[in-house]
């Protein structure tokens, strides 16, 4: 749960109640004033600190100071709410996002607004659908009547930091680059940049809106995947703008991710039924993929193995409500 109170304070605790553990929050709600449990009522302050009790005469002795919300890490940076999921863990940001947390404000995502948000499950594993995006050697084939049109044959170059991974990839007008003066350049006017942020969560920056992937595995043929789209409002104004920006969401997230992107990653999902491969053959233009998996592999071997997969643990970025 992440909350800003009254004074403009932000938090993060875990949606967990600490009398029966029951979930205190649907997502469904417009306004708190207080935390309250559905279970039984207990109640807790915007700050996390339990305030009431349901019939406390059956609790003798409660040390209420003790029965506080689990609070999570939070900051705030370029525009964003980012949280670590375990309390008590340290979160430095500017370790974990290098010169990408540079860009991701030169790129102004504070002044953007949110459009829509969507949640669909997917039956693929989450890394076959993030790999979609890592390479634009299938964007003349799968996109060749949407996204071909726009990109020069999938030319990508790209920028690692840690884990991480900034692609470029080139608009069909890139080379105007060499008529215009270097003064006037603005990378979106001829690229578009993508960041995946490891391990589960791809941003896409175009000039007007932005796209913001999450990819949360539930097993490994099925995954939520969130899309949001942010945009900036000059570039979207009155009726005709909120049209068109309908359709940039429609064109975007149902035909290009969804009806291209997507099923083609559940049907590879299927293929691994049949045993016809017993591997995946990269090329050179699909070495992403490969450096992706490399840091998927070398985060699984750094966790103990008497710790199971609950003590992997990575900060999720959100956007605040």
């Amino acid at each position: 749960m992440v909350v800003r109170d009254r004074g403009g304070q932000l938090r993060a605790f875990l949606n967990t109640c600490r009398h029966r553990g029951a979930r205190i929050v649907s997502g469904k709600e417009k306004c708190l004033k207080a935390f309250v449990c559905p279970f039984h009522g207990w109640v807790y302050g915007l700050d996390g600190t339990l305030k009431g009790v349901t019939k406390d005469y059956d609790f003798p002795g409660l040390d209420r100071s003790q029965y506080n919300l689990q609070a999570l890490p939070v900051a705030e940076r370029g525009g964003l709410v980012w949280i670590h999921p375990t309390p008590g863990a340290q979160m430095d940001l500017d370790a974990y996002l290098g010169s990408i947390g540079d860009d991701l404000e030169q790129f102004g995502l504070d002044a953007l607004v949110r459009h829509r948000k969507t949640q669909v499950v997917k039956n693929a594993n989450w890394k076959l659908l993030i790999k979609t995006y890592l390479e634009g050697y299938h964007v003349p084939h799968l996109h060749r009547d949407t996204l071909s049109q726009a990109f020069r044959g999938g030319v990508i170059a790209h920028h690692e930091h840690g884990p991480h991974i900034r692609l470029s990839a080139a608009r069909t007008n890139f080379l105007d680059l060499l008529k215009a003066d270097s003064a006037d350049w603005k990378i979106l006017d001829y690229a578009s940049v993508y960041y995946a942020l490891f391990p589960h969560t791809f941003f896409i920056m175009h000039p007007d809106y932005v796209s913001i992937n999450m990819f949360y595995p539930q097993a490994p043929d099925r995954t939520i995947w969130t899309h949001e789209m942010l945009y900036r409002p000059s570039a979207f104004e009155g009726e005709a703008g909120e049209r068109a920006l309908a359709k940039r969401f429609t064109y975007t997230n149902d035909t290009v991710f969804d009806q291209e992107d997507f099923a083609v990653a559940e049907d590879v999902q299927l293929g691994l039924l049949n045993g016809a491969n017993e591997f995946h053959t990269l090329g050179l233009a699909e070495g992403l993929l490969a450096i992706f998996q490399r840091n998927i592999d070398e985060a699984m071997a750094a966790v103990p193995a008497s710790a199971g997969t609950g003590a992997v643990t990575w900060m999720r970025p959100i956007m605040p409500a």
